[in-house]
This record gives C-alpha cells, structure tokens and sequence, in this order.
C-alpha cells in the first residue's frame, strides 16, 4: 500500500514537471525569436555613430622629414543602417584614406614659413565618401585639420656605444676590446634632433660563463624621428684562458727638487695580474711604473706615502699592488 502511494506520488510529480519544462522552453523560443526579430529591425534602421579609419601619407618630400606627427586614424561621424556598419565592421582590413601631401603644399600657415603646411579634411568628405560608397555616409572628419611641418633632412655618421654585461667562466677573461661591425652607423632625420645625438647604443645584453668569443646580432636603440642606415650590429667579444703573473715593480720617487733625495722602504712593490695567455711572453717588469709623489709630503703627517700605479699593458686586468703604501725618509744631496 505504502508503495503504490510513493509511485503514484513520482508519477504526479514527473507530470507537473515536464509540463513545467514545456512551458520554459516554449517561454525561451519565443523570447529568442522576439529577441531576434528586435535586433533585425534595429539594424534595419538608420543609425548615426563615430568609427574609426586609416589614413595614409603618400609623397613626402625624400630631402625633408615631418617632425609634426600626424593621426594614423580618422574619426568619421557616419549615417548608415546597422546592417551597412555591420557590413563594414566584418569587412576585416579597411582601405585607408590616402592624402598625397604635394597637392597641398600650396596651403601655408599665416606664420609665412616654408616649412608647415595645413589640410582642411573636410575639403575630402566627398572623396571619402566615394570611397565608402552609397551604403555609409560620412558627414564630419576628425581632426578638422591637419598642421604638418617638414624640417631638412640631414645625415651625420656616429659611432656605436656598445651595452654589454660579460660574466666570465672561470681562468677565462677579456682577451682584446669589445667591438661591433660596423663600429659606427649613418643616421638621418630633422636636424634639430641629430645634432644632439653624439652616439648611437646597443640594446642591453648580458652573457653569463663565457668562455669562448662572441659574436652576436644585437639592435640598436631606436630614435624617434631618426632613421638608422642599419638597426643591428654584430657585437665581437673575444675570450681567452688566463694565467696571473707576479712582478717586484720598482717604486720611482716624482715631483721632488734636485738637491733632495727621497728614499721608499721597501724601494719596491709586489704587483699582480691576469695577463691572456697569448700575451704571457711579451709581458716584462719594463711595462709597469710605480711611482710616489714628493709634492705630497709637505703637510703629510704620516711617515707614508701612497704607491700610485701609473703605467701598465692594456691587456691585463685584476691588477692588485702590495703594499699600497710605503715608508719614507727624504735627505740632501
């Protein structure tokens, strides 16, 4: 008994419920086809609203360069049906509006100069409109104006600044000067601009355990307004095994009068480097001066003075000197 009540029960319920689901889903088709035939009629209406369109510059002058920068977008306000906007948003890549500059190189500014020109964009509504054809109607252009000012374009050759971070793998270092091909670059543009710059630079680049050369393409930082004659350089880096050399580097007495005679103790300093293992052979005591200053001494109320290592091959690095100071007495001759 009890039985028969819980299935006459479901079976109440599983009635009520697909009438319920019948009247949601009938409920849904009709608010989607009333939906639709809403958005129909809206499109079919006449709209007006701003889009934006290309434009393009044609015919600047090869000797001059624009130092105004000029919209690459227009905004045009537009008369159409939502179906023709529809139509032109889905349209995919848009064919821009062309200005050839040289047809108005007549409408100079009321400053009189050469050099700056304007175009009224709505003396082009009717050529744009053309270009839209009878579906669309464009009734304003924005910016109304367009102000462009050329400057002389000039040239100047600079060299390339190079932006390197080098990290050497161990018993490798520097084996000559960094350098780039080419090692400087021809840059072009308005001249108030490129006689400021005095060098052009590598973007930042760092290498970590090198040990090996280096060649690599690397760009050069961008210059608004400047054209490069190439954007890349290939940065050198050449790389060689060390070996670290230790010289007794005698200690030479400057600035002192003749009738004086000053000596140092010790009278010489323990210098080391790392030298490249192609120079090792070439490098001699001969090639490091170490020297103290005797003008100096006069208010120094230290018995010592400072070991100043003067001269030494370009080619070695990490040079340490021991000691940095070093006793004195100064005597007559």
């Amino acid at each position: 008994m009890k039985t028969s009540i819980i299935k006459n029960a479901k079976d109440q319920l599983y009635r009520v419920k697909f009438k319920l689901d019948r009247k949601v889903l009938v409920f849904l088709f009709f608010l989607v086809l009333s939906t639709m035939f809403w958005f129909l009629n809206e499109l079919s209406k006449d709209t007006t609203t701003l889009i934006t369109y290309p434009v393009k510059y044609n015919n600047i002058p090869g000797n001059k360069v624009l130092v105004r920068e000029l919209p690459d977008e227009f905004d045009l306000l537009v008369k159409a049906t939502g179906f023709s906007l529809l139509k032109h948003k889905l349209a995919g890549r848009l064919t821009p509006i062309v200005f050839d500059i040289s047809h108005y190189s007549y409408n100079t500014l009321s400053d009189g100069s050469a050099s700056k020109f304007f175009i009224l964009t709505s003396g082009s509504l009717a050529r744009v409109n053309q270009q839209f054809g009878s579906d669309i109607k464009v009734l304003d252009i924005s910016p109304d104006t367009l102000i462009f000012e050329f400057d002389e374009r000039v040239q100047k050759k600079v060299p390339v600044k190079i932006n390197t971070d080098v990290e050497f793998g161990q018993q490798y270092m520097i084996g000559g000067k960094i350098t780039s091909q080419p090692d400087s670059v021809i840059i072009s543009g308005p001249g108030v601009v490129i006689d400021t710059i005095e060098w052009v630079e590598t973007q930042s680049q760092k290498f970590t355990s090198v040990d090996q050369d280096i060649r690599k393409n690397i760009g050069l930082i961008t210059i608004e307004n400047v054209d490069f004659s190439t954007r890349k350089v290939i940065v050198i880096v050449p790389v060689e095994r060390f070996t670290e050399a230790r010289f007794s580097v005698p200690v030479n007495v400057v600035n002192i009068p003749d009738t004086l005679e000053l000596k140092t103790f010790p009278g010489s300093i323990n210098v080391t480097c790392r030298v490249p293992l192609s120079d090792y052979d070439k490098l001699t005591v001969n090639l490091f001066r170490a020297i103290v200053d005797y003008s100096v001494v006069k208010g120094n109320y230290s018995n010592k003075l400072k070991v100043r290592l003067i001269s030494t091959p370009e080619y070695v690095t990490n040079i340490q000197i021991y000691p940095i100071s070093v006793e004195f007495i100064v005597e007559k001759k």
